[in-house]
């Protein structure tokens, strides 16, 4: 179930080719809102290049911008753990890797998330781009 969703959500956003959706920035920050929807600032998610440039507009409304959500990993700690375990020749984990099955379904998103993305994003005005 949690496969098929993540699929679709690929799918409807566009993103088939994008791997490890956990690894890519959320990036929020979008010109323009929802109607009565108070905007948002996300701290810490914008690269210091871009955080000192200097706003000339807004994007037109029938211009097209393409963005990636993306959801942070779960279980950092765990995870930061496990990889020590896994470089150290010492540990009974040592050159036990994961699959990518096995790190999704452990460090990935839970599937929860990805509804309250989606729910977010058709909440906020974002349309989803079919393929």
């Amino acid at each position: 179930m949690r496969r098929q969703i993540l699929r679709r959500f690929r799918k409807r956003l566009g993103l088939q080719g994008v791997v490890g959706p956990a690894w890519v920035a959320a990036l929020l920050l979008w010109p323009g809102s929802a109607p009565g929807a108070e905007r948002q600032r996300l701290h810490g998610h914008v690269p210091p290049g871009v955080a000192r440039l200097k706003p000339v507009g807004r994007l037109p409304a029938t211009d097209r911008l393409d963005l990636i959500l993306g959801l942070p990993l779960r279980h950092r700690e765990e995870l930061n753990v496990l990889l020590e375990q896994i470089y150290d020749p010492t540990s009974t984990n040592f050159h036990r890797y994961l699959t990518s099955q096995q790190f999704a379904e452990k460090f990935g998103p839970a599937e929860q998330d990805y509804l309250g993305l989606m729910a977010f994003a058709r909440t906020n005005g974002f349309e989803a781009q079919d393929s």
